[in-house]
């Protein structure tokens, strides 16, 4: 990474020494926090100690860019590696926290964390936004010890709060799935939670905030959680009364007092004195709930940090062909936010159809209207930041009003394109018809005072909007001054070219110096003609040639510039004015990009399904209430993200699930496909909840769940003190304390991070539950092939394996096909000797194995075989114990008792299992 780093300069060793005094006296920091020094007005930026260590690692990728200075090391930055890496690697990535401050002051110029990043955005003029385009938010959580949970949340960009209150279980999971709901990036809570302590509400809560991660924690003091909020409140929520606002949002006082308290928090902490926010209630049960493993086993998301992964790498990847920031904004939240309302999720099935099966609709939203739709919000942004802060081009301000200009222009061809279906004029036309006619207004502000004449030239980039001169009488008094002043100065001109024998323009130039103003000039070769004329006052010599001018010429400049500058401040009170009633228009543009925004992500759905690999199908969904028809049925599924990858040919499978059989077991090799199949349920569920096709065949059916719950993979989180067996655990007893009749569950190997006796006795024992007294369509995958047992003591329960072709003993071809039975062997030693495994570690795993299973480690006989054996046997053993043994004590000694025994089992030996048994002995 280049960049011109200049070394920091001092004036002499005082200043030196007093620069470095001053930092050293800053406010201490912790390590989560990276403190920047912003030089010259964003000349250069400098980070000094531990953090240069840290910006030159993972930054630069080299310890040379670290200079040494009294004490110090520092590395310097240039703005554009500043603003486009190390922010975006500080607050986006790693979610650390930045100080900026004055080089000179050293006091805080701004600071910015992963919850909020518009006071940085909007002193750099910068756009900071994450790889699934979601929006920052903060969020305050206090709960009482009856785990009674409020959240107030606030999110800066979209500027709304949110007001959220509800029970919920020792495990925090209704907690953990707002927070992944809503994406939050920042926490505060009370100063007296303490992480630390052994036991206790407040540890659990930290567990699910790091089970989540990529949250940052912040304690403030417990007595901003107290402060009555309403007074606060009124000065930045819009309306006139808060006490209205609120009661017609459903809030108030008696049900909402720990969010409120939360509210009351957030705003001391992020010093909220004024603003037009919303304020609402959030309702958990409005959405399914997707736990923190869950949205990691479905790669929802893309993995931050993933620079070798394909272009498609999770369902956010696959599904965003949209043309604009605020439809991929929209399908993050929508993807966090499945839908549970059966006729909402229809709604959207319905739009993506209509697309679907309009072709010129979609092709002409798709490369003709949604490419030409900007970022409203981020302009609306830049509009309110021009009216706050004044710059050196203020005309480069209007072209944000002149963007919003052109999208209001082009409206009527889109309403032209949408035809009377129901559903588009209740979510598309009406809503854009009702926005047009308030443009309407801002339209023709636009073209009555801004010069729209640049939009004629193809270089955009290099005019200016102006101004109209007539818009203004002063403005056009002005501007006729100077086109009259410039006239005499032309005149000037051509005066001189006549007096000195020069060509106007070829030999005599007038040009605008930046440091003389209107001169004039002529070649290094034509300047004798200057000489010993005292009617002409030269300037200076350089290689263009020497610059002069006449005593009349300067007082024309003069006059220019004065009246150029009373232009430019004119016209820079008429830019503010403009920028300002353009504001007024927010209420009106921001619901008006939120529907360009919805059509943009419906567009994306239907593209998606229509050029996936096999096209997408409309499914069929049954409703939380059916609970007879709760139906889950697929042909030929497949894994959407997998299937689109480049090197795989992907084999689709059935699934098959009813009320009556509702626990699926799957079993099969390593490697053989069990992962891919449970979780491409769990991905087709999710399109489903969002309004998307799904990849399988017509006739495809599905339940709407109120939650998918994941235990899948494992993974250590040794810098957290949690094994994988803690982990494994902790997630499962979320899922069971979260999950319900209409929830679904994919489990895949649980138990692997203990003894094999205890694994498989824990995961007996958890299926056994949730088959009794959950109900609901769970998807287990497993090694534990007894567990297929289960089938056997419950009829909901039913066994699958993946395919796998034995041709000879060592070879073994998967076929990655699921089909109703059990597979008896794991094949785990023949997976070893295809991803090329040393021959001696193979062999050797062979004997170990051989051994095992010869020393009778698993029986070799059925259920039933088993069953049959150990009645034999116990009847023997009761008759031996009537012979040998009087209450506790043993009537005879231990040799002749374990010959009697002997003979006892001597005419039952031909039993298989007896006979397996007593070998062993």
């Amino acid at each position: 990474m280049s960049s011109t780093r200049p070394d920091l300069r001092f004036s002499d060793a005082g200043d030196e020494r007093s620069y470095y005094r001053k930092f050293a006296q800053l406010p201490p920091k912790d390590a989560s926090t990276i403190r920047v020094m912003d030089h010259n007005n964003r000349d250069y930026f400098t980070v000094l100690d531990e953090d240069a260590d840290m910006i030159a690692d993972n930054i630069y990728k080299t310890r040379s860019v670290i200079k040494a200075s009294n004490a110090h090391r520092y590395v310097t930055i240039s703005p554009q590696v500043f603003y486009n890496t190390v922010l975006r690697f500080c607050l986006i990535e790693n979610h650390l926290k930045v100080e900026v401050y004055h080089s000179k002051t050293f006091e805080l110029v701004t600071m910015a964390t992963p919850g909020n990043l518009e006071s940085i955005a909007n002193e750099y003029g910068i756009n900071l936004e994450s790889a699934d385009f979601s929006s920052p938010m903060v969020a305050a959580v206090k709960f009482t010890p009856a785990k009674k949970i409020g959240v107030g949340l606030v999110d800066l960009s979209n500027s709304s709060i949110q007001l959220c209150e509800f029970e919920d279980n020792d495990l925090f999971s209704n907690l953990e799935t707002l927070l992944l709901q809503l994406g939050v990036k920042e926490i505060i809570v009370p100063s007296n939670y303490d992480p630390h302590e052994e036991t206790g509400d407040a540890v659990k809560l930290f567990q699910v905030l790091d089970r989540i991660g990529n949250i940052v924690v912040t304690s403030v003091k417990s007595s901003l959680f107290n402060k009555e909020v309403e007074h606060d409140l009124a000065r930045i929520v819009e309306g006139e009364n808060i006490e209205l606002v609120l009661a017609s949002k459903g809030i108030n006082a008696i049900d909402f007092p720990l969010s409120l308290a939360c509210c009351s928090a957030l705003l001391h902490y992020l010093e909220l004195s004024s603003g037009e926010f919303s304020i609402d209630k959030y309702n958990l049960s409005d959405y399914m709930k997707l736990d923190t493993s869950t949205t990691k086993a479905l790669n929802i998301f893309p993995a931050s940090n993933n620079y070798t992964k394909p272009n498609v790498s999770s369902i956010f990847d696959l599904l965003n062909k949209c043309k604009s920031s605020a439809g991929s904004r929209l399908l993050s939240q929508w993807l966090k936010q499945p839908l549970t309302s059966v006729s909402d999720i229809t709604d959207r099935h319905e739009l993506v159809e209509l697309l679907v099966n309009d072709t010129s609709l979609r092709v002409f939203l798709t490369q003709d209207w949604l490419p030409r739709v900007p970022d409203v919000k981020r302009l609306l942004k830049k509009i309110a930041n021009g009216v706050k802060k004044s710059s050196g081009n203020e005309n480069k301000k209007l072209d944000d009003v002149v963007r919003l200009y052109q999208l209001v222009i082009v409206v009527p061809e889109l309403l032209s394109m949408l035809n009377d279906n129901p559903l588009i004029l209740k979510y598309w036309t009406e809503p854009i018809q009702k926005a047009h006619k308030s443009l309407i207004k801002f339209q023709e502000l636009v073209e009555t005072t801004i010069d729209l004449s640049p939009l004629d030239s193809s270089d955009l980039l290099h005019n200016d909007f102006n101004i109209k001169p007539e818009f203004d009488e002063s403005l056009v008094k002005i501007n006729n001054q100077l086109e009259a002043t410039l006239s005499d100065i032309k005149q000037c001109q051509v005066d001189a070219s006549d007096d000195l024998n020069l060509e106007v323009d070829k030999k005599l130039k007038l040009e605008k110096h930046q440091n003389h103003g209107w001169c004039f000039r002529v070649t290094r070769n034509d300047s004798n003609v200057l000489r010993n004329n005292s009617k002409y006052q030269q300037f200076q010599t350089v290689k263009a040639g020497t610059y002069f001018s006449t005593k009349e010429l300067r007082t024309l400049a003069l006059q220019y510039q004065k009246y150029s500058d009373e232009y430019n401040s004119k016209q820079r009170e008429l830019i503010r004015e403009i920028l300002s009633i353009s504001l007024t228009y927010s209420s009106v543009f921001m619901p008006f990009a939120l529907t360009l925004a919805h059509i943009d992500v419906i567009v994306s759905f239907a593209n998606s399904s229509v050029f996936a690999p096999t096209p997408y199908v409309r499914p069929i969904i049954h409703g939380l209430n059916d609970k007879e028809s709760r139906t889950l049925k697929l042909k030929d599924a497949r894994h959407p993200v997998l299937e689109v990858q480049d090197d795989i040919n992907f084999i689709a499978n059935d699934v098959a699930m009813s009320p009556g059989k509702q626990f699926s077991i799957i079993t099969g090799p390593n490697m053989g496909g069990k992962s891919t199949y449970i979780r491409q349920v769990g991905v087709i569920a999710l399109m489903n909840q969002i309004g998307c096709f799904v990849p399988a065949r017509e006739g495809a059916e599905l339940p709407v769940f109120d939650a998918i719950l994941s235990r899948v993979g494992a993974g250590d989180s040794q810098l957290k003190g949690l094994s994988t067996f803690m982990i494994e655990m902790l997630e499962t007893s979320s899922i069971l304390a979260t999950a319900s009749a209409n929830s679904l569950i994919i489990i895949d190997e649980l138990g692997r991070g203990t003894s094999t006796y205890d694994g498989f006795g824990l995961a007996w024992a958890i299926s056994e539950h949730i088959i009794k007294e959950k109900e609901c369509f769970t998807l287990f995958a497993t090694h534990f092939h007894e567990l297929t047992q289960l089938a056997d003591k419950y009829p909901s329960v039913q066994n699958l394996h993946v395919v796998a072709h034995v041709e000879q003993a060592d070879d073994i071809t998967l076929m990655y096909r699921v089909e109703p039975g059990v597979s008896d062997k794991s094949f785990g030693i023949h997976v070893a000797e295809l991803v090329k495994f040393p021959a001696k570690i193979v062999n050797m795993a062979k004997r170990k194995a051989d051994e095992l299973g010869g020393d009778g480690k698993r029986s070799k006989c059925t259920p039933e075989e088993i069953q049959q054996g150990i009645e034999k046997l116990k009847g023997v053993l009761i008759k031996w114990r009537e012979q040998c043994y009087d209450g506790s004590k043993c009537t005879t000694d231990p040799d002749t008792a374990i010959s009697k025994l002997r003979e006892m089992v001597q005419p039952i030996n031909d039993d298989k299992y007896v006979h397996e048994i007593m070998s062993q002995l």
